[in-house]
């Protein structure tokens, strides 16, 4: 690879829905296999106006770039390849093939149906994992149930969510009823929603093991596979994941806290600002050193109470129902490892970038 020409390029995977675009090569040696769009970086032009202008040569239609996925790097025999690969959306335009002998929106069940170049091959798994993420909803909607129109029309509604967007249309089921002035969409490119969606839907499989195992450490091995489903490099996470289910129990500090004021509320008990700042700051040292395992942070607990004089008999207050809190508080603990791993990984993807 020292020895080899670096070539850097950009790939957009344009997204519609569930499909996403690749087209055939119409030239050149690998004439015929597929690929994403895209094309070199030129000089002066960053990733992201290089993608734009190529596919404005290539197809003819303005995209708006969203995400990177990943950068792949490959090595040809006469060449190493640099590749950015972004998530992409058409803003104007109808899809015209000015390069290509061929193109296909392909779903997740069919991406393998086609000859894909080796490069993007390697993309191809990231993708199949992020369109898994897409959600559809159908269903039928009686107008007079639902305030759009006469009682007896039917409409068809259909709700798409995306990683990057929300948009929803209705139409009547038979087009002989078909009323443009009905017929509307909406779609946001909301910050909030594409947050709440990429990290809902990616963790789920890990939020819910560890409500129901209440255990940081026995989540672990789950929690890694999800943060790299979602695009985490490998050497990130096994160092942040481990280190946060060791000692990052952001839950945990946070229940401890606030059962000892409750505890002190129930004694008739009022704490002073001095003995507030030392049940933050014992809560948040005996937080580091709970083990990963159901029921451990009772046993921490008494510690911050007994920093501030306060009875220890009062954790039988909450024994009764810590069960049910230190299932709420490892979901907290192992979702701020998570959003830790994500952070990381973005800003060693952007310091990559930067280096480019």
């Amino acid at each position: 690879m020292d020895n080899m020409k670096t070539i850097r390029v950009v790939a957009a995977v344009i997204r519609q829905g569930d499909r996403i675009f690749a087209t055939a090569r119409g030239y050149g040696e690998f004439k015929g296999q597929w690929e994403f769009p895209g094309g070199k970086i030129e000089a002066g032009e960053t990733p992201q106006q290089a993608l734009i202008r190529e596919i404005k040569e290539e197809l003819d239609v303005m995209v708006s770039v969203g995400d990177l996925i990943d950068t792949i790097e490959y090595d040809y025999p006469t060449f190493h390849l640099s590749m950015d690969c972004f998530w992409c959306e058409i803003t104007d335009g109808e899809l015209k093939l000015l390069e290509a002998e061929s193109a296909r929106w392909l779903t997740r069940e069919n991406l393998y149906e086609v000859p894909w170049l080796p490069a993007d091959l390697n993309l191809i798994k990231k993708v199949a994992t992020q369109m898994e993420n897409v959600k559809y909803i159908s269903r039928i909607v009686i107008k007079g149930a639902s305030g759009y129109g006469s009682e007896d029309e039917a409409y068809n509604d259909k709700v798409t969510i995306t990683p990057t967007s929300i948009s929803y249309e209705y139409k009547p089921m038979y087009e002989s009823e078909l009323d443009p002035s009905r017929k509307w969409s909406y779609k946001t490119n909301s910050p909030i929603f594409r947050m709440m969606y990429d990290k809902v839907a990616g963790m789920l499989p890990a939020i819910m093991f560890a409500f129901s195992s209440a255990s940081s450490v026995g989540t672990l091995p789950i929690n890694m596979e999800c943060v790299e489903n979602m695009g985490a490099s490998k050497e990130v996470t096994s160092f942040v994941l481990p280190l946060g289910a060791t000692i990052n129990m952001d839950g945990t500090a946070i229940y401890q806290g606030v059962c000892a004021i409750f505890i002190a509320s129930c004694y008739g008990i009022n704490l002073t600002l001095p003995q507030m700042l030392t049940i933050i700051l014992t809560a948040t040292l005996a937080s580091i050193g709970t083990a990963g395992v159901p029921g451990s942070g009772m046993v921490m607990l008494a510690m911050v109470l007994t920093s501030v004089g306060l009875p220890v008999d009062g954790i039988a207050l909450v024994a009764g129902v810590d069960r049910i809190f230190d299932m709420g508080r490892t979901t907290v603990n192992i979702t701020g490892d998570a959003s830790c791993c994500m952070v990381v990984t973005n800003l060693e993807k952007k310091k990559a970038l930067r280096k480019k």
